[in-house]
Parts: structure tokens; sequence; C-alpha cells
């Protein structure tokens, strides 16, 4: 199932790399590594500072899970 995301608004909780590396516990560099390999949680430039969304890290952590565990 594909769940459509929306464009990130004032109303959502921004994070930095170093804020997503404090959070699930793994380096900046492995986050960084991740986001030129496609394979961590989306994130996007504001002029040039990579920001990340807290729902975008939540629902990518929770289909790591789910692909680990079964749903």
């Amino acid at each position: 199932m594909v769940e459509k995301v929306s464009a990130p608004s004032l109303d959502d909780e921004f994070m930095t790399t170093a804020d997503v590396s404090k959070a699930i516990r793994v380096p900046t560099g492995t986050l960084r590594w991740w986001r030129n390999a496609g394979v961590g949680p989306k994130s996007f430039k504001i002029v040039g500072s990579v920001r990340y969304r807290r729902a975008d890290v939540d629902r990518w952590l929770k289909e790591q899970y789910e692909m680990q565990v079964g749903s």
C-alpha cells in the first residue's frame, strides 16, 4: 500500500540531521549515506539545510520495523 505524503507545512515538526541521529541513535554520517543512497527517511533541503519531518521519520521507522518483524 502506497501512502500519499503531503508537502511540508508550517504545522509540521521539522528535525535536523543531528536531531534524527539522536532520536534513532545512528551516526549523522550514516544518515547522510542513507540520504544519498535513497534508503533513509524522507528529507528535503531549505536553502541547503537538510530537514526531516517528524511524521516522515516515524513512518520510515514503522516501515523498517514491519519489514523486520512483519505487520
